[in-house]
């Protein structure tokens, strides 16, 4: 099935929108030239190798920057990650790798979705 432009661009608004929730314990800088930044570099950063996030965040100083989460900082592809991207900071994040739980979760038992039986001349009238 083929996607229209306007489909791809939901769905990578989607997708910055949920990753600056991820990111919503830090103030959120307000700052448009920031976010048109990252919505302008978000699909190549995350196709950068070891990059697993990216969103909105500040500098130590307090300036607007471009977050990017990473598996791993230490990793050799990650040197050559960007510092900086059309005058904006970017910030390394170490975020880890998401992982599967190991064992399910404890859960409420799902109730009976069988009907009740009828017969076959059909319910009775009370």
């Amino acid at each position: 099935m083929s996607r229209s432009r306007s489909d791809c661009d939901v769905a990578r608004w989607k997708l910055v929108s949920t990753v600056r929730g991820w990111f919503a314990s830090e103030e959120r800088p307000e700052t448009p030239a920031v976010e048109a930044v990252l919505t302008r570099n978000a699909e190549s950063f995350m196709r950068m190798k070891g990059v697993l996030s990216v969103g909105v965040g500040r500098t130590s100083d307090g300036r607007p920057a471009v977050v990017l989460g990473l598996a791993d900082p230490m990793a050799a592809s990650v040197r050559d990650l960007p510092t900086e991207v059309e005058g904006v900071p970017v910030i390394h994040r170490e975020i880890g790798r998401p992982e599967a739980r190991k064992e399910p979760t404890t859960r409420a038992p799902a109730e009976s979705s069988e009907a009740p039986e009828v017969p076959a001349d059909g319910p009775s009238e009370p």
